[in-house]
């Protein structure tokens, strides 16, 4: 088993070519703090019309996935952006990453539900899980919203750059706190949905 097939982000991000006709660039060199002032920046810049509006959202889910966009074509123009989004047709892997992919998200979610009651979350209704369209509207939407608005972002770009200065777990811990972070104005703003301790570990399977 090569490690191409054990460890499928490895080649995600610029070669070592790239960063040398890029060295001069200074978007290049700054690539990670650029993206993650431009991830919050966009994603939070609604966040003041939650004053003139509660009921709006007061994050853009969307931030992320542009600010990789706009900084990975300031970084290494269309070549380094076609790389970026060709993570997203990338499937050939070793079998273990879809099993981990397709049960994973159960497992965990079941953690998270059980550490929610545990911190003081009323226990989930059964009966809700019975409705077979709402969580398939519900799991398409986590597709889009999670997978392809925020983790384009978070995995797919800043992830790998971590990885140059950080080993995988210390890069995954600092990034899980970047992006938990990031959920801040929806935390502040709805304390009452979203309480922040349960809130928290609602959303840990995500990072």
């Amino acid at each position: 088993m090569s490690d191409r097939d054990t460890w499928p982000n490895q080649d995600i991000g610029p070669d070592a070519g790239t960063s040398q006709r890029v060295s001069g660039n200074w978007v290049a060199r700054h690539d990670l703090l650029l993206y993650f002032l431009l991830a919050y920046v966009l994603s939070w810049a609604v966040w003041p019309l939650v004053l003139i509006n509660p009921q709006s959202s007061p994050l853009v889910p969307f931030g992320p996935l542009l600010a990789a966009v706009v900084v990975a074509l300031l970084a290494g123009g269309w070549r380094e952006l076609r790389a970026l989004l060709g993570q997203l047709l990338r499937w050939r892997v070793h079998p273990i990453w879809y099993v981990i992919g397709l049960l994973g998200p159960f497992v965990l979610a079941a953690g998270a539900a059980a550490l929610t009651v545990a911190t003081g979350a009323p226990a989930p209704n059964i009966d809700a899980y019975t409705d077979w369209l709402g969580i398939g509207v519900a799991l398409v939407s986590t597709i889009v919203i999670v997978g392809l608005f925020e983790e384009v972002g978070w995995r797919g770009f800043a992830l790998p750059r971590m990885q140059r200065r950080l080993d995988a777990l210390w890069a995954a811990l600092v990034l899980g706190v970047i992006w938990a972070l990031w959920h801040l104005p929806e935390l502040i703003s709805d304390p009452g949905q979203r309480p922040p301790l349960q809130f928290s570990f609602g959303f840990w399977p995500n990072p």
